[in-house]
């Protein structure tokens, strides 16, 4: 009986290792918070998954190739006796109906991209009107202090600013004389921050519209005063009172619509980001069900996995196969191949075809090129726990090679090009699902639900969803 790989034991102990380090970072932060410290950057960067497992040289027989599902064979491109190169295909399923839907969906997809590039072109659009908003907003404002209210003011645009006429409401009068000079004061800081706005990114002006905003906020409230002092005018004829209270109303409704215009263009904005960021996930749903039906497809075609010669093809175009009916086999011309056994979470991710590096340790750090050929269906029980035979083929012939040599086999099962990752001892795993400990710039983290894909063997863990490239997140400790 064979023993279980140490590698899938090393690999056992590492996971058990990082569920108790999980654990007891979910302690430490509900206990203590003080005890975690921000030292990761969320990275864009490559991450290889990697199978690694021990075995042994021996000569090569052939490699049985099937279809993992079952059709009708629509092409046979090799006889008996074909020299055939790794990746070539040798048999393929009769694929209409795939591609029938795969065509569908490459259309719907680029029906949708075409609904959220014109959904971004209106964002653009409505952040480009942002100017002419705070523009308007601005002239309104203005004209309601300067123009409309100071007709209620002697030496208005001073800093001792006094109403031209009495008033029973000494707090209105006070607020009012105070309100007109804050209200200048405002209006000098908001014309300063608008002659940098054409500088600034859209996100810059979209703050600029929040603070027009508050800017207003002040005047609306000097404004209020104003309107309770003119109600309490005394010793003043009637026409007067009515001049005033004209030009108060003139003021008011100036703020109220450069207000109102402010406000709907930020619900605006707001709006067609939410639509943005709605129309971005359809777009990743019909991507992936693009994906899934090229996944299919894939599985469709027999591939070489191989440098080698046919030695045995028994498919005929129009036949119903079934499901892992072996059909085609492929002596290697490397003439050895590497048998190793793959522990149960670790056997889901390979498949043939995927590259593999060899070492052996006669040759130390010397590196051979190899490929899964096959991946046995039934495991091999040891001590209660299933392991798969992977048999791993050499690309290409090596002297070197024996009979019998001790191998190490890292097999490449999955490539991710600049994504967001992180290591993986900073993931906290609890109740089934992935967390992290995000720096929020104050003394108590955010606990975050994140999504992860692949994980590398230099301990990098792709993520998702959940994290953006430069957000921050917690270490614990020194683990």
């Amino acid at each position: 009986m064979k023993n279980f790989p140490k590698k899938n034991v090393y690999s056992i102990a590492a996971a058990l290792a990082v569920l108790a380090a999980s654990a007891i970072a979910i302690i430490y932060f509900k206990s203590d918070p003080k005890l975690l410290s921000g030292d990761i950057v969320v990275k864009k960067s490559d991450i290889t998954e990697i199978v690694k497992s021990d075995g042994t040289v021996k000569p090569v027989q052939s490699v049985d190739l099937a279809f993992q599902n079952g059709g009708k064979i629509g092409a046979v491109s090799v006889q008996v006796g074909d020299y055939v190169s790794a990746g070539r295909p040798l048999v393929g399923l009769d694929s209409a109906d795939l591609n029938a839907q795969l065509a569908k969906s490459q259309a719907d997809l680029s029906a949708q991209e075409s609904i959220l590039d014109k959904s971004k072109i209106d964002l653009g659009n409505l952040y480009g009107d942002i100017p002419n908003v705070l523009s308007d907003a601005y002239t309104k404002a203005n004209d309601a202090v300067n123009n409309q209210a100071d007709n209620l003011f002697t030496n208005g645009e001073s800093n001792h600013p006094l109403l031209n006429f009495l008033t029973i409401d000494s707090q209105a009068q006070t607020d009012s004389q105070n309100g007109r000079l804050l209200s200048q004061t405002e209006l000098d800081n908001w014309r300063r921050e608008l002659d940098t706005l054409n500088n600034l990114s859209p996100d810059g002006q979209y703050q600029s519209l929040k603070n027009a905003k508050n800017y207003l906020f002040e005047i609306q409230n000097f404004l209020i005063s104003l309107t309770s002092a003119v109600n309490k005018i005394y010793n003043s004829s009637q026409t007067t009172v009515n001049a005033d209270k004209t030009y108060v109303s003139a003021a008011s409704a100036e703020i109220n619509a450069a207000v109102n215009n402010i406000t709907n263009k930020k619900q605006a904005i707001d709006s067609q980001n939410a639509a943005v960021a709605s129309q971005e996930s359809n777009v990743d749903a019909y991507k992936s069900a693009v994906l899934n039906i090229k996944a299919q497809l894939e599985k469709n075609v027999i591939l070489s996995p191989i440098n080698g010669v046919v030695s045995r093809q028994d498919a005929k175009a129009g036949q119903i196969v079934g499901p892992n009916a072996v059909l085609v086999s492929v002596i290697s011309s490397s003439q050895y191949e590497v048998e190793s056994y793959v522990s149960e979470a670790d056997v889901a991710k390979i498949k043939s075809g995927d590259e593999a590096d060899i070492t052996l340790d006669a040759y130390g750090g010397a590196v051979f090129g190899a490929r899964v050929a096959n991946i046995d269906p039934a495991a091999l029980m040891t001590n209660g726990v299933p392991a798969y035979k992977v048999t791993a083929i050499f690309d290409k012939a090596d002297g070197r090679i024996k009979d019998g040599m001790s191998a190490n086999v890292s097999i490449v099962t999955a490539k991710r090009e600049n994504v967001a990752a992180i290591p993986a001892r900073a993931i906290i795993n609890k109740n089934g699902e992935k967390f992290v400990l995000v720096d929020t710039g104050g003394s108590n983290p955010e606990e975050r639900k994140i999504g992860v894909g692949i994980s590398g063997d230099d301990g990098m863990t792709e993520v998702v969803s959940g994290l953006e490239a430069g957000e921050k997140i917690i270490s614990f400790g020194g683990m």
